[in-house]
């Protein structure tokens, strides 16, 4: 019988087993935030297949997703949930050192919200200093670069955000009867006031900018960057088969990591 790869199916018999062999653990987490009128806001549900899709490859073992997020900047659209950074910064720690105390050493974030990166580099650098263990994290969504992009739409830079790419096609291929094509909108975005705005939160300055704390709410008020008429099934299943491809390479190369190594090493 093949070892399960899902955390939440094994027995902890079968837990204990598989930990012999001291696999990759993924941690994934995501978010529940607004993606434009047309896309449902359980991004997490696409991380979840992405997590699987790698353990299954690689034979690492992913823990449940957290499928909630720092999302503060959406919190004025309804059906986002966002958590306090301490929230997830506690249950992150949490998690990662209860692998820990069972002797695995090479545990990784995949993390499917970029809002959570700087929460999970405390706590990566946190569990380096107490335990000697170094963490990995990748990003599958910041895996498709400019020219990937271009060849999936078939144009050159193609416009996309939030709102729109990677989540728009890649709902269309994985949760067709819940995305609503019928709301869909043109991105709509705005000044704040009579100051102009680069990017959603920045004031140019000459050929610098700085920065204004405002949310989506304020900038963009239909939360829609990017072209939505890109979006297509057969796109979204490209870009999903992306972020797999290179999770799985970054599985790979994460397994032969010393992970063990002293905080003044």
């Amino acid at each position: 019988m093949a070892r399960k790869t899902q955390l939440a199916a094994m027995t902890w018999k079968e837990a204990e087993e598989a930990f012999r062999d001291n696999p990759v653990i993924i941690v994934p987490n995501a978010s529940i935030e607004q993606h434009g009128p047309q896309t449902p806001v359980g991004d997490y549900r696409v991380g979840e297949i992405v997590a699987e899709r790698i353990a299954a490859e690689t034979g690492a073992i992913v823990a449940p997703m957290l499928p909630f997020g720092y999302s503060e900047a959406f919190r004025r659209f309804p059906g986002t949930v966002t958590l306090r950074a301490e929230s997830i910064y506690s249950v992150m720690y949490d998690v990662v050192t209860n692998f820990l105390d069972h002797g695995l050493d090479h545990v990784m974030f995949l993390c499917c919200h970029h809002g959570n990166m700087p929460i999970l580099e405390q706590v990566a650098h946190q569990i380096r200093r107490e335990r000697g263990i170094v963490l990995g994290c990748v990003e599958p969504w910041r895996l498709h670069s400019p020219a990937f992009m271009a060849e999936v739409f078939n144009q050159p830079n193609p416009r996309h955000g939030h709102g729109t790419e990677p989540f728009a096609s890649m709902s269309l291929h994985l949760f067709p009867d819940d995305v609503r094509t019928d709301l869909a909108e043109e991105e709509n975005r705005a000044s704040f006031g009579d100051i102009p705005l680069c990017g959603t939160n920045q004031i140019q300055l000459g050929d610098v900018s700085g920065v204004l704390y405002l949310d989506y709410r304020d900038v963009v008020p239909n939360g829609v960057i990017g072209d939505i008429h890109l979006a297509n099934a057969e796109a979204g299943e490209k870009l999903l088969n992306r972020a797999v491809e290179l999770g799985i390479e970054y599985v790979r190369i994460f397994e032969r990591v010393e992970a063990r190594r002293g905080y003044w090493e």
